[in-house]
């Protein structure tokens, strides 16, 4: 739901678990509470409310989604990862097994 978030420009506001970490990048597109913080959660998202930044936050969200997770950009990315694993394989460094 972040990454649709973020295609979206929505306002974010999640907990910062690995995976939401992983999604944002370094980019600065969302406000993140703490995990098993449901106060904090809340606090953040009644904040976000009326946060002037949290336009902001978006368009840096939508941003990082054209940049990483487009199906354009994943589909390069892709074939990069063959392209890479194709030119280990031709130097000997895959094995079988």
């Amino acid at each position: 739901s972040v990454i649709e978030a973020m295609a979206l420009e929505a306002p974010i506001v999640a907990t910062g678990i690995p995976a939401v970490r992983e999604v944002l990048g370094d980019s600065d597109a969302a406000v993140l509470a703490p995990p098993d913080d449901a106060t904090a959660l809340a606090l953040a998202m009644v904040r976000a409310l009326d946060d002037p930044e949290s336009q902001a936050r978006a368009a840096r969200g939508r941003s990082r989604f054209l940049d990483c997770f487009t199906i354009d950009r994943i589909a390069d990315r892709k074939i990069e990862f063959y392209a890479r694993a194709i030119r280990a394989g031709h130097d000997g460094e895959l094995h079988d097994g």
